[in-house]
């Protein structure tokens, strides 16, 4: 399809969508098999991490779309010139014949293989330029419209005819020799084609033949455009003069200066090189203007005066996209904060790992940036899409399945965030926290994963009946250690001999402590310091009506395992002193479930 045909479809409409995109290719590691592609998001100076839990970033490429609207706007373009800077290094170029688009591997060409930049910091910059530089076959087209929309609207200027005239005296062929008799003018196909948008039967026939050949200009006697209303006549044209046809800038140089509708004041006058120059100039900036209004394409086309290669006016789209990719080994650390201190969770490490870090239900866990990170980056580039923190945890309705949440990062200073979680919600149970690059319609790639269990850690106090009414109240797991206190039915088994064994109800206070590397040391072991009462009195020289007395015993002993209570009694109305071989009941029926 000519450019020609794609012009006229993206006339009055809006810009057309960018043709291609920018990928970053991850190589499986091993244990993982298929390769992922992530395509850059839009908008300026994104993170992309440098690899994830299974794969390793490979490559940066360009990915040309494969549908037919995409192709038709690479198709306007000659070349493409993809310039890539990494870091400090020197910017490497890779240019792309639009004609040997279909040759390309999966429609992908790569701009750099990634091995790193070997810098000892955390994320590299890099910028991807692009340059479409438009093909000369769109250009013409775009200028014979342009001298239609031209020819429509214009006031007839009284230099015209001569101006004309001059075009042919100055149309010489490869030897020097004025041409006497002009080139055919545009035909009235042609012009029905950039009316009417070949739909009328003279529209199809020039349609047909501008995409059986390359345009030839019907210069010399070509409707007149100009630089402006009353502005020189230009003289450069994209199209392709008849064969052995051109304009002897040199000689209109030489000339009288009476051309003087031919010269932009003093710019190009003294050299043939220069009065080109400038009528190149002139045309590219009115197709540039008609291109952005009339034919947009992904991008705003500019006029590039700085390429001697084009007679310093390059008509192209330039884009330019700007990233960083982060290093994520040591990128960040897991902090638990608990009685006002800070410390780095057991296990965690960037890799992520498999052994389980404990944390305590009453502490804060802290996301934490790498102080190299958080001055190359803003942190919140890394708090936003299309990067993502999740939890994964027992379904607090159904314990047979898991659920997912979104990790909600409360702000703790410039580079630290709170995951803000109620980790009493999951006591003794295990919760997963990854950071994920979650791009929409794309395949999650998890960069980090931490598992942990919730545990109580620290002191472990427990006292009769206020332990329950205090944990009513904070909503504490019925298995939290502290949520419950004992009450064994004891023996009191007397240490004097002039008193007999008897039974007693104890209300043991117990203490303890969990520590991270025995989390639940408070379940197996716990002082108990102890109030009982104790049934009966003395055996022998008992007083009347008092042998059947219940006391109070105060005493020191030790729970294990929560249903046994081993302890030691003193009564003080009597002096008596017991040994109590004491169990709770609900605490010993799960000790049998496992049998």
């Amino acid at each position: 399809m000519r450019p020609l045909l794609l012009m006229l479809c993206l006339a009055g409409a809006r810009a057309a969508a960018q043709p291609y995109e920018i990928r970053a290719i991850y190589d499986p590691l091993p244990g993982s098999t298929s390769t992922q592609r992530v395509i850059l998001t839009p908008g300026p100076d994104g993170v992309l991490p440098d690899g994830g839990m299974n794969h390793a970033l490979s490559r940066i490429a360009v990915y040309f779309k494969p549908d037919e609207a995409s192709r038709n706007v690479i198709r306007s373009f000659s070349k493409l010139k993809f310039t890539l800077s990494l870091g400090e290094e020197k910017p490497r170029s890779v240019n792309l014949d639009t004609a040997k688009l279909d040759t390309l591997t999966d429609s992908e060409l790569t701009l750099v293989n990634w091995k790193g930049d070997w810098k000892n910091t955390q994320a590299t910059r890099i910028s991807v330029g692009v340059q479409a530089i438009y093909s000369r076959e769109f250009l013409c087209d775009q200028e014979r419209l342009l001298a239609i929309h031209l020819e429509e609207g214009k006031k007839q200027n009284p230099h015209d005819d001569d101006a004309q005239t001059a075009i042919t005296s100055l149309s010489v062929d490869d030897a020097g020799v004025p041409i006497e008799t002009p080139a055919p003018a545009m035909d009235a196909g042609t012009l029905a084609a950039g009316v009417d948008g070949g739909t009328s039967a003279a529209g199809r026939s020039a349609v047909a033949k501008s995409t059986a050949a390359p345009p030839v200009s019907p210069v010399p006697t070509r409707m007149s455009i100009r630089a402006d209303k009353d502005g020189p006549l230009i003289l450069y044209s994209f199209c392709r003069l008849p064969k052995n046809v051109r304009i002897d800038f040199q000689n209109l140089v030489r000339g009288p200066r009476n051309l003087d509708y031919f010269f932009f004041g003093e710019e190009g006058s003294d050299s043939s090189a220069g009065l080109l120059k400038a009528h190149k100039r002139a045309l590219s900036k009115l197709l540039v203007e008609r291109i952005n209004k009339a034919a947009p394409s992904y991008a705003s086309t500019v006029v590039d005066e700085d390429e001697p290669d084009y007679s310093d006016s390059l008509i192209n789209v330039q884009t330019t996209r700007t990233f960083r990719v982060l290093k994520r080994v040591g990128a960040w650390t897991l902090l638990e904060e608990s009685g006002g201190t800070l410390e780095l969770l057991p296990s965690t490490n960037s890799f992520g790992s498999a052994k389980l870090g404990p944390i305590d239900q009453d502490s804060d866990v802290v996301f934490k940036l790498h102080p190299d990170v958080c001055l190359q980056l803003p942190p919140e580039e890394m708090m936003r899409s299309p990067w993502s923190f999740e939890l994964e945890g027992p379904n607090r309705h159904d314990a047979t399945k898991t659920e997912k949440l979104d990790a909600v990062m409360e702000f703790r200073d410039g580079c630290s965030r709170i995951l803000k979680v109620s980790w009493k919600d999951y006591f003794e149970k295990e919760v997963t926290f990854r950071v994920i690059y979650r791009v929409p319609n794309q395949t999650d790639l998890v960069i980090f994963q931490e598992r942990f269990h919730i545990y109580n850690l620290g002191l472990i106090t427990t006292a009769p009946v206020v332990t329950e009414i205090i944990s009513a109240s904070q909503g504490s797991s019925l298995k939290d250690v502290e949520a419950t206190s004992t009450m064994p039915l004891s023996l009191a088994i007397p240490v004097r001999r002039n008193r007999k064994s008897t039974a007693a109800v104890t209300f043991p206070f117990t203490v303890s402590f969990n520590t991270r590397r025995f989390p639940n040391l408070a379940n197996y072991f716990a002082l108990a310091p102890s109030i009982s009462l104790i049934a009966g009195g003395p055996e022998e020289g008992a007083e009347e009506g008092k042998g059947d007395v219940v006391r109070v015993g105060i005493g020191m002993g030790v729970n294990v395992a929560r249903a046994f209570h081993f302890g030691y009694a003193w009564t003080p109305v009597d002096g008596g002193r017991f040994i109590l071989l004491g169990i709770t009941v609900p605490e010993l029926l799960p000790l049998f479930k496992g049998l």
